[in-house]
C-alpha cells in the first residue's frame, strides 16, 4: 500500500464505489446473484478486448512497433487509461432500476380513462330515449289502453 499514488488510491476507491452501485442495482432490478455475476465478468472481458484491440492498434500505428510487450504498456501509462476506460463501461452499463412512478402515472391514466368510458356509457344509456316516457320521466300507459273495461 505505500507504493501506491494518491491517483491510484482515487482509483481503487471509485473502484469500489462502482463495483457496488452495479451490485446493488442489479439485485433491486431483480437478477439473481448468478447473473449479476455473468454480466459483470461480460462486461470486465468487453471492457478488456475493447482496450486492448484500441491501444494496439494506437502503438502499432502511432509509436510504430512491430512487436508488443508489457513493458510498451507499463511505459506509456496504459493501464492508468484502462483503468478510466473499465470503471466507465462498469459505471455505463450497471442496470438502471424500475422506475416505479412512470407505473403509477401509466395506472392512474388508465383508470382514468376507465372512470370516463363508465361515464359516457351512463350518460349515453340515460340519453337513450325510452319510447313510453315524456322529457318529464311520466308514462302515460292510459292513453295506449285501447281495452275499454
Amino acid at each position: 500500500m505505500n507504493e501506491l499514488d494518491n491517483l491510484e488510491l482515487l482509483g481503487f476507491f471509485l473502484f469500489i464505489v462502482v463495483l457496488r452501485r452495479f451490485f446493488v442495482r442489479s439485485g433491486s432490478v431483480g437478477e439473481s446473484f448468478s447473473e449479476i455475476v455473468t454480466r459483470y465478468v461480460v462486461i470486465s472481458a468487453g471492457a478488456a478486448a475493447f482496450y486492448l484491440t484500441v491501444s494496439c492498434l494506437f502503438l502499432v500505428f502511432f509509436f510504430k512497433k512491430e512487436q508488443l510487450g508489457v513493458s510498451d504498456y507499463q511505459e506509456n501509462d496504459f493501464y492508468l487509461i484502462f483503468f478510466v476506460v473499465y470503471l466507465v463501461a462498469l459505471y455505463a452499463l450497471t442496470p438502471l432500476p424500475k422506475i416505479e412512478w412512470i407505473q403509477a402515472i401509466k395506472d392512474d391514466y388508465n383508470a382514468e380513462m376507465k372512470k370516463a368510458e363508465e361515464k359516457e356509457k351512463l350518460k349515453s344509456a340515460e340519453e337513450q330515449v325510452d319510447f313510453f316516457t315524456d322529457s318529464e320521466g311520466n308514462t302515460h300507459t292510459d292513453s295506449m289502453n285501447t281495452d275499454k273495461q
